[in-house]
């Protein structure tokens, strides 16, 4: 399974998938999971000025990661999806993060998923991660609840998120692609 923080997020599974009725499929060569997009969050004219500035960081630190609902990848030329990469709809973001594996086999992909609420960043987000590639939908599903659990815990903090909780994923795609299960079962 996954080790974020040094906790393994198989031992939330049984409990993720009673929550959401899904059965099996933890097979990790799953080449892609889409669990749509978060609801709600303030449109592009609309956004908090704590995100505006997020963003603009964002996109600094992830140009050709970064995707913008409505307008196409940032650094890119609005070039459409790669490597399985949904573009947002209006008013929601994307980073398409993955491990450092040097392989196709190795490597681990996924897409951390957001819209901002009105009030961010004392209002959290409601993330979403979507397995591209190397990474179950038992996974995803497992990262989605940390990830939403922190920021949960940065809003009461009154601190932006999005960066942290992109930390936190590929922290658990490189521990997933280090693992050699995880490698054996391949792409």
């Amino acid at each position: 399974g996954i080790l974020v923080n040094g906790a393994d997020l198989a031992s939330r599974r049984g409990a993720i998938d009673q929550d959401a009725g899904a059965g099996g499929g933890s097979d990790a060569a799953q080449a892609s999971v889409d669990p749509g997009w978060p609801d709600g969050g303030a449109g592009a004219d609309t956004l908090p000025e704590a995100a505006e500035e997020e963003l603009e960081a964002l996109e600094s630190i992830y140009s050709n990661e970064f995707l913008r609902g409505g307008g196409g990848e940032a650094g890119d030329g609005g070039r459409g999806s790669r490597g399985g990469a949904v573009p947002p709809p209006a008013g929601r973001f994307a980073l398409h993060l993955s491990s450092s594996g040097t392989g196709k086999s190795q490597r681990r992909e996924a897409q951390l998923r957001w819209g901002y609420a009105p009030g961010y960043p004392d209002a959290p987000l409601a993330p979403r991660v979507a397995a591209l590639r190397g990474m179950s939908g038992d996974d995803a599903m497992a990262l989605t609840a940390v990830v939403e659990a922190k920021a949960a815990q940065l809003a009461v903090e009154g601190c932006v998120s999005v960066f942290e909780l992109a930390e936190i994923i590929k922290e658990a795609l490189e521990v997933t692609a280090s693992s050699p299960a995880s490698v054996a079962a391949g792409s």
